[in-house]
């Protein structure tokens, strides 16, 4: 039987995606859809993960809409160790290569890659020591 994650596990996989989202300031209806088609279509981890519909990946970000942007406040050094711990829980059942490229994907849905999404992805393929 294969190891399925766990919903804290899938909800840290999702606010790590939805960072991506909030990291310019702006959560763009590109962007959002983007992150909507990658859960409901997309394997996240080496385990198995709950599938979940379009609408039901909307509805886990309105859900979790502040809760993310928690993950997000404070001061640089408060983020990057939010980060960093948010990135070590993930590491011990994700896909690294394929969340960064996700990441990228949903920074460019809007069209630019903003300074802070660039140092978002940058940050993830460091810690995670992904090229």
């Amino acid at each position: 039987m294969a190891k399925s994650v766990s919903k804290s596990q899938f909800d840290d996989l999702l606010t790590l995606l939805a960072i991506s989202i909030f990291i310019d300031g702006n959560v763009a209806n590109s962007e959002l859809e983007v992150f909507k088609k990658t859960v409901s279509r997309i394997k996240l981890s080496k385990f198995d993960v709950p599938k979940l519909s379009e609408t039901q990946a909307h509805a886990w970000f309105n859900q979790h809409f502040e809760n993310t942007r928690t993950v997000m406040s404070g001061s640089k050094i408060d983020f990057d160790t939010k980060l960093s711990d948010l990135l070590d829980r993930i590491a011990i059942h994700a896909k690294p290569g394929a969340l960064v490229h996700i990441i990228h994907m949903i920074s460019l849905a809007d069209g630019s890659l903003h300074q802070n999404e660039t140092k978002l992805i940058d940050f993830v393929k460091q810690h995670w020591g992904v090229h």
